[in-house]
């Protein structure tokens, strides 16, 4: 096993810390940091149950992401790092999950919608309260969003579910 320098780890820990990216980049970093560790390690499994309402999930989310950056902005070796970038992965690919069910099945356009692109939970919950929707009204909202214009005007939450789909479309 190999070790990594702190300047290594420094631009590691880097990448997650202000927005979480596309989870084939986070396997990206997650293959190159596996050259420094027991691969034994069996990172913590930190799943949210589908069946919350969304408001209730992006909450308990974002507590939980808060908690898991700490914890990668606090590490000081490969290991641990190793570890909290899985619970990332699984945490992150989760919300994607989650947020693709509530992908209308109705027309719309998703040519301007880039994977790329992060998901920001907070003003997901935001469009949720000032538009007061609740979970079984969240398809309809976007349905109607959908066939009134083109993707550049859809709504965050109308984005976040079509980038989710693609994002798992492409998964690899």
């Amino acid at each position: 096993m190999e070790s990594i320098s702190e300047e290594e780890l420094f631009q590691i820990k880097q990448k997650f810390l202000q927005h979480i990216p596309h989870p084939k980049l986070i396997r990206k970093q997650l293959r190159l940091l596996s050259r420094f560790v027991n691969k034994e390690t069996k990172p913590e499994q930190n799943k949210l149950p589908l069946d919350m309402e969304l408001g209730d999930y992006l909450n308990q989310y974002t507590a939980l992401l808060l908690q898991l950056k700490l914890k990668i902005a606090n590490t000081r070796n490969a290991e641990p790092l190793f570890s909290y970038l899985n619970e990332l992965l699984n945490l992150h690919e989760r919300y994607i999950q989650k947020l693709l069910t509530y992908l209308p099945d109705c027309d719309y356009d998703e040519s301007s919608i880039k994977q790329s692109d992060p998901f920001d939970a907070h003003t997901l919950s935001t469009e949720l309260k000032a538009n007061t929707l609740s979970d079984n009204e969240i398809m309809p909202y976007l349905c109607k969003q959908f066939s009134g214009c083109t993707a550049n005007d859809y709504s965050e939450l109308g984005k976040a579910v079509i980038r989710a789909k693609k994002i798992l479309e492409n998964v690899g």
